[in-house]
């Protein structure tokens, strides 16, 4: 008998008391069962940890944070308790579509993709009242691209053609050959996490619609602003230097030039829709 449930959902927690209970939601009511989700309160002041409390569930862990950890420590912190053979990090504040685990598992559980160290999928994009805004496509059929070839795609398409980190289910034993989540660039630290494990095997982009990002005022992606493009440039050359993959400077020009219409319509699209 199974001992540990096959898939690990971790969701970092704070002040999230308007979304988390649909995000909770939205993971007991997945078509595939065999999952814990664990819930890292990171020391809220809101009712968040007394909505989490109210689901009966024996799947549901909570652990509250002595002190609060910051994004970059309480996300580390979730994956570090992963127990399944896979796992994916939601945030607080995002859903899924009921049967997003079923098919991400399948993805990785076919022998034929033993070499894909994680799945994503395409996403809708939610304002605070669960209204789809706008949907995004990352590829028009079931995709696998090699690390070399999704870090390439990346870089040209000038943005995170991935999706955010509840986007993805990863493989839980790759865990101990990254370096986890860094904020040294916030903006990025989700396309990062990617990045480390496409230097580790490939990836598999679904193009169902699984998976739900929400816009709000108060979502990290609005607060971060202006900072933005900066931090892409940066990011396109802390990867030129970390990559095991060959990079040029044009790439980087490239990657720069590009984001820079993202950027633009990011800020545009934002200022419209996000509001709490």
């Amino acid at each position: 008998m199974r001992t540990t449930p096959k898939v690990t959902v971790a969701i970092p927690m704070f002040n999230h008391e308007a979304f988390i209970g649909r995000t909770i939601q939205s993971v007991l009511s997945q078509s595939f069962a065999d999952f814990e989700l664990l819930v890292f309160d990171d020391g809220s002041t809101d009712r968040s940890v007394e909505i989490v409390r109210a689901f009966d569930d024996p799947r549901i862990r909570l652990t509250l944070n002595e002190k609060n950890l910051g994004p970059e420590a309480n996300w580390n912190l979730a994956i570090s308790q992963v127990r399944g053979a896979y796992g994916k990090l939601l945030c607080g504040d995002d859903v899924l579509m009921p049967d997003c685990l079923a098919k991400q598992v399948a993805i990785l559980d076919d022998p034929a993709n033993a070499d894909v160290g994680f799945v994503t999928c395409s996403k809708l994009v939610l304002d605070p009242k669960d209204r789809v805004v706008t949907k995004r496509r990352f590829a028009r059929r079931g995709t696998k691209l090699s690390g070399q070839e999704g870090i390439r795609r990346l870089i040209f398409f000038g943005s995170n053609p991935f999706g955010e980190p509840g986007a993805g289910l990863f493989r839980a034993s790759l865990i101990p050959q990254v370096a986890g989540y860094r904020a040294r660039i916030p903006y990025l630290i989700d396309l990062d996490f990617w990045c480390q494990l496409l230097q580790l095997g490939s990836i598999y982009i679904l193009p169902d619609f699984l998976f739900g990002f929400r816009i709000s005022s108060t979502s990290w992606s609005s607060r971060i602003g202006l900072r933005q493009y900066r931090q892409w440039v940066d990011f396109l050359n802390q990867l030129r230097r970390e990559n095991n993959f060959p990079m040029s400077a044009i790439d980087v020009l490239i990657g720069a030039t590009t984001g820079a219409a993202q950027f633009a319509a990011r800020i545009a699209f934002f200022k419209i829709f996000a509001r709490a």
